[in-house]
């Protein structure tokens, strides 16, 4: 009866632990779902760049050109806007001189209209009228316009009075003459149809150049002096001729 008690306890020990083995263990407070962690409020400074940085945003969509845009030309309104004060521009007048226009002898006006635009000839003749050394295109119109570098007498002027006015400019014409070399001298000459017979020396052809440029004459030039001769000899001729026959009547 000992033994079968013995073995009855042990059995119901087994069952005890097998169901405490089998029952469900009570839930582990640590092992739930933890509870949502609600987000903590941003603060002040954080809404403050995030605002600024949309606004930023914003701006740049609303600053930012579309590419498609076409920009307006403005260079055609600018050259007619050129265009236009440059033809309003008045040409440079040529001061009235004290003689007659190189254009009114025709044989000077020859001389000006047949020079090279860009040649020596024409750009030291108009150095020396004007000075300076002036557009191609006006040279030849501003020489042909030229009268003379001293201006017209002064009403009611004496002589000696009219001498000491005319003297600065003379004294500034007769230094650039000299600057000159003979051969020069007498090019400028011959390209103004200037008479230089008899005249070699530096002094006499820069007495001459300067006699017909300040107060310009056709009675100074080749083509008049020849002209003038030969119309001399041939009423010469003719009046020898008429006196022969006269004397041939009279016998």
């Amino acid at each position: 009866g000992s033994i079968l008690s013995i073995i009855l306890l042990a059995t119901n020990k087994n069952s005890r632990t097998m169901t405490t083995d089998t029952e469900p263990s009570p839930t582990d407070p640590a092992k739930e779902s933890a509870p949502a962690i609600e987000p903590t409020p941003a603060s002040p400074t954080n809404n403050k760049r995030k605002n600024s940085t949309s606004s930023a945003e914003e701006n740049d969509d609303v600053a930012a050109p579309s590419r498609s845009t076409k920009r307006e030309r403005k260079s055609v309104q600018r050259l007619e806007a050129a265009y236009t004060a440059s033809a309003s521009q008045k040409p440079k007048e040529i001061a009235i001189g004290r003689g007659v226009p190189l254009g009114t002898m025709e044989h000077v006006a020859e001389q000006i209209k047949a020079a090279k635009m860009k040649g020596s000839e024409l750009a030291t003749a108009h150095n020396f009228c004007f000075g300076g050394r002036g557009k191609d295109r006006l040279k030849k119109t501003q020489l042909l316009e030229f009268s003379g570098y001293l201006p017209p007498k002064e009403k009611g002027a004496s002589a000696s009075k009219q001498k000491e006015l005319d003297e600065p400019l003379e004294e500034k014409f007769t230094a650039k003459a000299n600057k000159m070399t003979i051969a020069g001298l007498k090019q400028m000459c011959d390209f103004f149809d200037i008479d230089r017979t008899h005249k070699s020396g530096k002094e006499d052809l820069v007495k001459c150049l300067l006699h017909f440029i300040g107060c310009p004459n056709e009675k100074l030039t080749k083509t008049y002096i020849k002209t003038s001769k030969t119309t001399t000899v041939k009423k010469q001729k003719k009046k020898k001729r008429g006196g022969d026959d006269d004397d041939d009547d009279d016998d």
